[in-house]
């Protein structure tokens, strides 16, 4: 990693470390600002440093989830919709670069097969718990999870690195907390949990495309 890259780390960490226990001090937009910067700054990472092959598709991941987080610490009434909207755009382009790395089935030991077959009963089983609450909302989350879902599975199909499949898993489980508490039941400590989750995700995914060996 390059000094320059490693500066953009140090930055992006302590803007999300502000933005994780300190976020009272903000309002929008510097809150929008804090919350987003630091997963612009790892695209910016992303561009210079990532291989050619996953290169582009990885800046824009980053870039549209910088963007989701923009637009859902924004106060307008289509905040949220939309912001799932970019972070959707993000999760095609992470799907598209795993995509590239994947094995037959028949290639899979059974420790990955049982893991894949576990996030699909996963997704039937957040449907069935979010999505009757989510009103006119539905179709649109009911993508959102589909996508999120391939996504992860897609890290354990193929030949990526263990921090991607990591980074994978911990979107996951930012995003369950963000549905069980907006549409299920309101979670102690959501939004330190949430985040910190989140921003580590984006982190070992980023990590683990650019430099940890494929396996």
């Amino acid at each position: 990693m390059s000094n320059y890259s490693k500066f953009l780390l140090v930055l992006a960490a302590l803007l999300s470390a502000s933005y994780l226990f300190v976020p009272q001090l903000f309002t929008f937009p510097a809150q929008a600002l804090v919350k987003s910067m630091p997963i612009w700054f790892l695209a910016l990472i992303a561009w210079l440093e990532a291989p050619i092959r996953s290169r582009t598709a990885l800046s824009l991941a980053l870039v549209f989830s910088g963007l989701g987080d923009f637009i859902l610490a924004s106060p307008f009434d289509l905040a949220f919709l939309t912001g799932m909207a970019a972070f959707f755009i993000a999760h095609l382009f992470y799907l598209w670069i795993l995509t590239r790395y994947l094995r037959k089935w028949s290639e899979l030991d059974t420790s990955r097969r049982t893991i894949i077959v576990l996030i699909g009963v996963y997704a039937l089983v957040m449907g069935a718990l979010v999505l009757p609450k989510t009103g006119p909302l539905m179709p649109a989350i009911a993508a959102y999870f589909l996508i999120l879902s391939l996504m992860v599975a897609a890290s354990f199909a193929g030949t990526v690195s263990r921090w991607t499949r990591l980074g994978a898993v911990l979107f996951v489980l930012s995003d369950t907390m963000i549905g069980i508490d907006r549409f299920v039941a309101p979670l102690e400590f959501r939004h330190i949990a949430v985040m910190a989750s989140y921003y580590a995700a984006q982190i070992f995914l980023l990590a683990g495309i650019c430099w940890q060996r494929r396996e």
